[in-house]
């Protein structure tokens, strides 16, 4: 190559600053793996994270039934509006509630309501809308290796263009029963930093914190399991909670870990609609 100097196997590596700048312009202006992708209704989100940059693990945690999975399958729904290919593998919930909860998102009822005669043609204009966007979903069938989830991921960037999956989660992907939790969750979290590079992919990962030590449901980094590997391999980390005494409909979003100098540390609020399973953004989402 032109632009790389030449000479030996050590200065053949060694690049003049013109040519990391023009790499600098093309992935300012052209590359969302440095600029990031924005979520248009979440216009807080996107200047807390400072975008979804390929390339990059984002994990979600948060005390049980907080929200994890449905606050992160919002952001997909997003992508799923823009057209953007999505690869959804989870553990926990089957793929068929998955789709019942973008279907609910879309048409802004839940699904059960949709069974009604009233709304045969709401329910089928909903199923055409997902027939025609490129999700795809694996079929997992119990806990699955680093490696074989790797292929997938592979697989589905390279066949079907994916930039963004959703894991969910964690500690069910890793061993059950291993003599060495901690080192397979490492290793987990190696090998999905290695395929997110490789692949220009951004994951998101919800995982499940330790037993609290507290009563308030507040989750910290230090809360989560194998929380080392984790807050040292991950971009990004966000901790939700919801007064669930109150009943409450609001989630206080919390970013303690945004590594890349286009988004901050921070907390937003999102409000909850059950009925829509969407969450949006106040008028003033910062707080």
């Amino acid at each position: 190559m032109d632009d790389i100097i030449k000479g030996g196997d050590v200065l053949s590596n060694i690049l003049e600053s013109k040519v990391v700048v023009e790499r600098f312009k093309h992935d300012l202006f052209h590359g969302t793996d440095t600029v990031g992708l924005e979520i248009p209704d979440w216009k807080s989100f996107n200047t807390q994270i400072g975008g979804m940059r390929r390339g990059e693990i984002t994990v979600v945690t948060g005390d049980t039934s907080t929200g994890k999975t449905t606050w992160t399958l919002n952001i997909f729904y997003q992508l799923v509006k823009m057209g953007i290919p999505i690869f959804i593998v989870s553990s926990e919930m089957p793929n068929t509630k998955v789709m019942s909860k973008f279907i609910s998102m879309h048409t802004g009822l839940p699904y059960t309501v949709l069974r009604r005669e009233e709304n045969k043609e709401l329910l089928g204009n909903a199923i055409d809308y997902f027939l025609s966007k490129p999700i795809y979903f694996l079929n997992l069938h119990g806990s699955i290796e680093v490696d074989k989830l790797s292929e997938y991921i592979v697989y589905v960037s390279h066949r079907f263009g994916v930039n963004y999956v959703m894991l969910d989660h964690l500690h069910y992907f890793v061993s059950a029963g291993n003599d060495n939790p901690v080192g397979e969750i490492e290793r987990f979290m190696r090998g999905i930093v290695t395929v997110s590079r490789d692949c220009q992919t951004h994951i998101m990962l919800i995982a499940h914190p330790a037993k609290l030590n507290n009563d308030t449901g507040h989750v910290s980094m230090n809360n989560l399991k194998g929380s080392s590997s984790i807050k040292q391999d991950s971009h990004n980390i966000i901790t939700l909670w919801r007064n669930k005494e109150l009943r409450d409909s609001k989630l206080f979003v919390n970013f303690v870990k945004v590594r890349d100098d286009a988004g901050r540390e921070g907390s937003l609020t999102f409000d909850f609609c059950y009925e829509s399973q969407l969450y949006k953004e106040p008028l003033c989402g910062l707080v």
